[in-house]
């Protein structure tokens, strides 16, 4: 077989494997391995390096995130042995996507900038827009919701140039989000509804069953509708399973656990959590053992067993403070300061109320709150701004079109005239 027809067979299998991540992620797997197989066959160095990112994104998506960092670190290698500045570009960012969901921030940023930096120089606009995202994660999982929703306008801004229906639908999805996390239920919907439009029209069922799960966040936690919740739950759930996604099974599990919870069926909120447990632990996945310890705190709470309460808390609180994970620190420090009330011990209550850390939220809550009015104004006056420029374009080209006809029919009139005085010659010779 030709180098050439190899390599259209590589670019098959990566395409099957494209295909098969939507639907059996052991299938994808299979095809980036056999890509991998014809690259490394035929010395193509490109192409296996195009292979390692494929399986890279394959195991992240499997919830194997040891092996995907693995892949990506491979397909980093042979990238910068034939600087190909794109492929080193994508490998960082998909690193960055793994320490992300390792709640590593400090090496994601790392990664995600090294990502972003290239991308810039390239002018690469669509890749340029994607790094916005990711970096608006990472300021969105250290609170700073204000700079995290300025990230997710700029992608935005990007996307509905290039008219991108599924990164448009991204953009509004993570600005979900932030207006969810601002306390703006409304905005927070009305974004969600965009999003949700948009991947059921391209019929991507991985992030939409993300949709589905925000959407019910919002019914369950703040609109107190458990039946819409339970039901955008549920349809989040079949979709998940369908994608083999683990992780995300979990998290559902561990949500709907929350809903019977919040209905006082603690025999379903057990079931359910336990089910996100067995899930999460043979992940070894840290910080969702810490949700669901938190969670399993807050049912009892919700029973009034203040002691087995106590427990979780404490066992979530530590394990979040060893990985820094922010928010359930917080949120489990709120959750003692309540338990403590319940049990009626003073001294413990006093010891986590923390007035500072209260003064702390409000002012950030109040900081976020500005930053998020200034940024919306400037999306809308950068979109404003791009629609006049857009209109100028068109006005000149229409000026163009009037002076080209303007010169044309002059150019006519011109030719008729002298058609005319040449046959009144012909005319006046005759006689």
């Amino acid at each position: 077989m030709h180098n050439q027809e190899n390599e259209d067979l590589v670019k098959t299998y990566l395409l099957i494997s494209d295909f098969y991540k939507n639907i059996n992620l052991d299938s994808a797997i299979t095809y980036d391995k056999k890509a991998i197989n014809y690259s490394q066959k035929i010395n193509n160095i490109k192409k296996e390096a195009d292979s390692y990112k494929s399986l890279g994104v394959s195991y992240f998506y499997l919830s194997d995130f040891e092996k995907a960092k693995e892949s990506f670190f491979i397909g980093l290698k042979l990238y910068l042995s034939i600087n190909d500045e794109l492929g080193i570009s994508n490998c960082y960012n998909g690193i960055g996507v793994v320490y992300e969901k390792l709640i590593n921030i400090d090496s994601s940023e790392y990664y995600y900038q090294k990502s972003l930096n290239i991308r810039i120089k390239l002018k690469a606009d669509e890749p340029v827009a994607s790094s916005y995202i990711n970096l608006g994660n990472l300021k969105y999982y250290s609170n700073q919701l204000g700079i995290a929703l300025e990230y997710y306008y700029k992608a935005l801004l990007i996307y509905e140039d290039l008219m991108l229906l599924d990164k448009i639908a991204n953009a509004y999805l993570n600005l979900g989000v932030i207006y969810y996390e601002l306390d703006q239920h409304n905005k927070a919907i009305s974004s969600y509804d965009k999003a949700e439009i948009n991947y059921r029209k391209i019929e991507d069922n991985r992030f939409l069953s993300r949709v589905l799960l925000n959407k019910a966040n919002v019914f369950n936690f703040h609109l107190n509708n458990y039946n819409i919740a339970l039901k955008l739950y549920q349809e989040a759930l079949v979709l998940k399973k369908q994608l083999n996604d683990l992780v995300g099974m979990a998290l559902l599990y561990n949500n709907i656990s929350s809903v019977y919870g919040n209905m006082d069926d603690y025999d379903n909120a057990y079931k359910y959590l336990e089910k996100s447990k067995q899930i999460y632990t043979e992940l070894e996945n840290q910080p969702g053992l810490i949700m669901v310890d938190y969670n399993l705190g807050n049912v009892y709470l919700g029973q009034e067993n203040y002691e087995r309460a106590i427990f979780y808390f404490e066992k979530s609180l530590n394990a979040a403070k060893t990985i820094g994970y922010n928010d359930y620190i917080t949120s489990n420090y709120k959750a003692l300061m309540e338990a403590y009330s319940g049990n009626c011990d003073h001294e413990n209550f006093v010891k986590y109320f923390g007035l500072d850390m209260h003064v702390t939220d409000s002012l950030l809550a109040n900081l976020n709150e500005i930053k998020m009015h200034k940024v919306e104004a400037n999306f809308k006056v950068a979109k404003v701004t791009k629609e006049n420029i857009g209109l100028k374009n068109q006005i000149d080209k229409q000026n163009r079109t009037i002076k080209r006809n303007w010169f044309l029919l002059i150019g006519l009139g011109s030719f008729a005239l002298i058609l005319l005085i040449s046959l009144s010659l012909i005319v006046i010779r005759r006689k």
